[in-house]
């Protein structure tokens, strides 16, 4: 089903994402991860009519609405958009166990939905560790963060930011802790910057490693064929 959730990306896999897999969503700022994500979560809940969590911690749930509308996505009843603005503003400041929040959160929808709640989406991992301020050991808390993911079996979609040459900006083993890798990148092509898609890792699925140019417009995004190198 996820082949089929954003146009073009039959092109990339050759064989189905299986679930429960948390997938590492890398790329710098401008490069549409947030949109991606989106709108892979929304054509899938809505294809299959499971339950999905959208977590945004980098702006409030009206702006990621603005960013996804731009680009013909609206809101799905099966999937529900969640923010951590009015605790930021908040007197628990960097002592909120944000971690712990974000599982009873899940907890709390687990319960609600059961084994329909199978997709979330958390945008980002940055924005926690800036606000986590008393993590002394970054490699154990991403481990934490990981396993916790893994042991409510969701498919998860978790945002990093890059660097420009697509190194992850990482605090601890992230890139080896999770089961796959997109990275989301733009490139100077032919004289224009081209955004573009491309699979690093993807455990027990069949897939191109090759950047694949992606267009996006009012009707959304669409993955076309592979970025030439004409370096």
């Amino acid at each position: 089903m996820f082949r089929d959730c954003i146009k073009g990306l039959d092109r990339v896999f050759q064989s189905e994402i299986k679930p429960g897999k948390t997938i590492l969503v890398t790329g710098p700022p401008g490069s549409l991860k947030s949109s991606f994500v989106h709108s892979l979560m929304k054509v899938y809940v809505e294809r299959t009519g499971e339950f999905g969590l959208y977590t945004t911690l980098e702006q409030d749930t009206s702006s990621h609405l603005e960013g996804i509308e731009s680009i013909g996505l609206g809101l799905s009843r099966n999937l529900q958009i969640t923010d951590y603005s009015e605790i930021l503003m908040d007197e628990y400041g960097g002592n909120f166990n944000y971690m712990e929040f974000t599982e009873m959160m899940i907890d709390h929808f687990k319960g609600r939905y059961g084994e329909r709640f199978s997709l979330y989406g958390f945008d980002s991992l940055g924005a926690l560790y800036s606000m986590m301020t008393e993590v002394k050991n970054p490699r154990k808390f991403a481990f934490q963060f990981f396993t916790m993911l893994k042991k409510h079996n969701l498919t998860s979609f978790v945002i990093m930011e890059s660097s420009q040459t697509g190194e992850p900006i990482t605090m601890g083993n992230e890139p080896f802790l999770c089961d796959g890798i997109f990275h989301l990148g733009i490139k100077r092509n032919r004289g224009h910057l081209t955004r573009y898609f491309q699979v690093i890792k993807m455990r027990s699925t069949k897939h191109s490693m090759d950047p694949y140019a992606m267009k996006v417009d009012d009707n959304g995004i669409e993955i076309l064929g592979p970025v030439l190198d004409t370096s």
